[in-house]
């Protein structure tokens, strides 16, 4: 629960600030559609609490924040894996998305995104877990990049068939 909430917590933050880029961007080039006051932020505050657009949208970022933890992250399992086997595919899929691998815990192989502008691409969320199943493997984390490491797997294990 306390994870979900900081996950939450981050995400607001992060949409937030490309909101404001996006509403500064927009007042310093002059393709603002409403009324504009002296300055950016006097125009800002206008825009948000002045409108009735401006007014929904702290709510909508609010609640799109607070759904982002059951959307954002997955699990996704690789039938016909076996890690002791397919360690190399498993390392190459993980390497091509930009992630390595930082530990093991029983069972389970961690990785993490390599590099701070990567680790920061993913709000420092960036764990995926890898763990054995009776089938295969299951692949937890975030989504966008859990997603893809599973499917390039899936490619790697077809073409070993």
């Amino acid at each position: 629960m306390k994870r979900a909430i900081l996950r939450a917590a981050k995400y607001f933050l992060m949409i937030t600030v490309i909101y404001v880029a996006v509403m500064a961007l927009m007042y310093y080039t002059g393709t603002m559609g409403q009324p504009t006051a002296e300055t950016f932020w006097k125009t800002l505050e206008l825009q948000l609490f002045a409108t009735e657009k401006g007014r929904l949208m702290l709510p909508a970022l609010l609640l799109l924040a607070l759904f982002y933890p059951r959307f954002g992250f997955v699990k996704r399992e690789v039938k016909g894996c076996v890690p002791q086997e397919h360690r190399d595919q498993i390392l190459s899929a993980f390497e091509i998305y930009g992630f390595e691998k930082c530990g093991e815990e029983s069972d389970e192989w961690i990785f993490r995104a390599s590099g701070v502008v990567n680790r920061l691409k993913y709000l420092y969320e960036d764990e995926i877990r890898l763990r054995p199943t009776p089938n295969g493997v299951e692949i937890e984390g975030i989504r966008r990049a859990a997603v893809k490491v599973a499917w390039r797997l899936e490619g790697y294990l077809a073409n070993l068939r």
